[in-house]
């Protein structure tokens, strides 16, 4: 009777091994289930200028300090005449690579559809592609939805829809790839994946698409041709949808390390997007570094800095790297402990500092001043992550995101011009 029971434990427990075993298996072959509705975000708060202009129904144009996003009221849209406001505001949205922005008042609607032009930048594009950029918004509900029917002008690097309301808009990215880092010593390794918002179907076809949860790219039919560019070695896993990137024994002359890997079949059936070509190469850039480095990149263009220089005077960080002779990037922090240092102006009490010094004449900081208003910051920030210290020398390691500015001529006939920057840096100094 004893034995009969012991085998019957045994083959008990082996069926509970058995079954436990195949419903991982299965699980893990099972894709990710589709959310029935989109993911709710909160709503974002004044981040920026707002601009105005009083259109009517003769038509008229207005455009966002940064340039960056563009309204076109076109004759005819309003009966009378009425104020129309851009407000940059924080952005919910995830996997977008851009600004948001407010468009007031809102929940006005139009007799003809007005037309809303968003300029992308180099910036806007690491770790993903102009072709699966899209213009998004956010209804009432806290629900960002996708316009599937945004025109793409890659010359001019444009995403252009037509609307008959007003809400929160916002660049939108189907598809980027995941780094786990982006800094990795010789020898080092990381992760890449692909990641993508799920976009839901709509009731009625040709009407905007819900965005939920990402998730992982699960389909390997859409995804080719994993690369990498100069050094290093990439193993792809055999289902397709992940690699292992592996950095060389030694800094490479060329750097930083791209890892590229093509994307098909990303435009929603049944829908026209002129532009597209329905393939899309998506990039990142992975640094190979020492034990200190400055890198960055100014409109998309990498640089590794070098004379890199670290101090602490008077309650502030200073951090100064060379670009090439006579340029350089200097950050500053007002305070030394670790954390966000928004930037700063006079009035709103930030607490960092950028300049971007391009050549004799061709400075660039962190604010502008427009006319008859108060000084504008740039959006970001410095992020001082971790600080170490080790025997008589200090670790900081950071990074950084600014839009900066220079200032030509005089009111009323001011130009602003701009470049994006954004980097990181694990910088030492030698204490007391």
């Amino acid at each position: 009777m004893y034995s009969f029971l012991k085998n019957s434990k045994t083959v008990l427990l082996m069926s509970i091994m058995l079954i436990s075993m195949y419903s991982c298996k299965k699980n893990d072959n099972q894709p990710v289930p589709t959310p029935q509705r989109g993911t709710i975000h909160e709503k974002g708060t004044p981040a920026g200028e707002a601009v105005t202009a009083k259109i009517g129904p003769a038509g008229g144009t207005l455009t966002t300090t940064d340039g960056r996003m563009k309204l076109n009221v076109p004759a005819g849209a309003v009966t009378k005449e009425t104020d129309f406001i851009i407000q940059p505001v924080t952005n919910t949205l995830p996997g977008s690579p851009g600004n948001a922005y407010r468009l007031l008042p809102e929940g006005q609607t139009f007799t003809k559809p007005v037309t809303l032009t968003f300029h992308y930048n180099n910036n806007d594009l690491e770790g993903t592609a102009a072709q699966v950029l899209f213009l998004a918004f956010q209804s009432a509900d806290g629900i960002w939805r996708c316009m599937p029917q945004t025109a793409l002008d890659e010359a001019a690097h444009t995403l252009t829809v037509n609307t008959t309301h007003f809400s929160d808009w916002a660049p939108f990215a189907e598809f980027w790839l995941n780094v786990d880092k982006h800094e990795l010593k010789p020898k080092g390794s990381t992760t890449v994946d692909i990641s993508s918002p799920f976009l839901l179907e709509p009731l009625v076809k040709g009407d905007p698409m819900e965005i939920a949860d990402t998730h992982a790219e699960d389909n390997p039919k859409n995804i080719k041709n994993w690369q990498i560019f100069q050094a290093g070695k990439l193993t792809v896993e055999s289902n397709n949808k992940r690699a292992l990137y592996t950095a060389p024994d030694q800094i490479p002359p060329h750097n930083p390390v791209q890892v590229t890997v093509e994307i098909y079949n990303f435009i929603p059936p049944g829908y026209v997007r002129p532009g597209a070509t329905g393939k899309a190469i998506l990039m990142s850039n992975i640094y190979i570094v020492d034990e200190t480095y400055f890198i960055a990149e100014v409109d998309g263009i990498p640089y590794n800095l070098s004379g890199i220089l670290y101090t602490m005077e008077d309650g502030r960080l200073v951090i100064n790297g060379n670009l090439s002779a006579g340029s350089n990037i200097m950050l500053v922090t007002i305070g030394t402990n670790t954390g966000f240092y928004p930037f700063a102006t006079e009035e709103n009490g930030g607490t960092g500092i950028a300049v971007y010094n391009g050549g004799p004449g061709i400075g660039y900081v962190h604010e502008y001043t427009p006319c008859e208003s108060d000084a504008i910051a740039s959006p970001g920030g410095i992020s001082i992550q971790k600080k170490e210290k080790s025997g008589d020398v200090e670790y900081v390691e950071g990074s950084f995101n600014a839009t900066v500015y220079k200032e030509e001529g005089l009111c009323p006939h001011l130009v602003v011009r701009q470049k994006n920057i954004k980097g990181s840096f694990r910088v030492i100094r030698r204490v007391e």
